[in-house]
């Protein structure tokens, strides 16, 4: 079981329009295809009959532009213009960070159990997930979040110059949890330091945890094989050996 922590109550009303908006077969599709950023005329949707039937035609622009403004509205989804100046037309990207705070909050309601005991049912078949890939030395693992089982290195050539493995959602860092808007653009970081350090940077919001105690804001601890760090809503297993 999760260690508990202190939430805010959640609103049902927002979890709703979420999952309204979520809540068809063509605006999923919608959301797997721009992965890449694309024009609306590069779209191709042929939408769902009765069943779950794809349409023999593709569905119109005018249709997706519907599903894309409802997509939109949510946040799930961005518009950025072509070209730089404000010209050009606008190409439509999926926004992860949206979808893994939605997720989150759908989570919650997950953890709902009821007060009576259930009769007993056969076990649900489901893929099992991945397991880390085994890497020697120092390491970070994603145990908490959308990519479970992400390796990052604490390798020497990885390391900022003239600082340790920085930890945050800005590009490039070494350790980047891009997909977690909990976490600032520079969270936290680990220093080498007679073994290896975590170190709360005070230009986070959220703060920093570990093994859920939250550190004093811009403290450090050491850390030991087996620790967990937590940053936003992502936890990470700290493995040295």
């Amino acid at each position: 079981m999760d260690p508990p922590r202190s939430e805010e109550p959640l609103d049902y009303a927002v979890l709703a329009g979420y999952l309204e908006a979520l809540a068809n077969p063509t605006r999923l599709e919608l959301l797997h295809i721009l992965r890449e950023p694309r024009l609306v005329s590069d779209i191709e949707l042929r939408g769902r009959a009765r069943g779950g039937f794809r349409a023999e035609r593709p569905i119109s622009s005018q249709a997706v532009r519907k599903h894309l403004a409802r997509l939109e509205s949510a946040g799930m989804v961005r518009a950025q213009r072509a070209r730089a100046g404000g010209g050009g037309a606008e190409r439509h990207v999926v926004d992860h960070r949206m979808l893994f705070a939605i997720g989150e909050e759908l989570r919650r309601v997950t953890r709902l159990r009821p007060t009576v005991s259930l009769p007993a049912e056969a076990t649900m078949t489901g893929r099992t997930p991945r397991g880390a890939a085994r890497n020697a030395g120092a390491r970070l693992i994603m145990v908490y979040g959308p990519h479970l089982g992400t390796t990052y290195a604490l390798e020497r050539k990885a390391m900022e110059e003239g600082r340790g493995w920085v930890i945050g959602r800005r590009a490039g860092l070494p350790v980047c949890l891009d997909h977690d808007p909990f976490v600032s653009m520079e969270h936290a970081e680990v220093l080498p330091r007679a073994g290896f350090e975590l170190l709360d940077l005070r230009s986070n919001k959220n703060g920093t945890e570990l093994n859920w105690e939250q550190l004093p804001r811009g403290g450090s601890a050491s850390l030991r094989n087996g620790d967990v760090v937590g940053l936003g809503r992502t936890l990470l297993l700290f493995r040295s050996d």
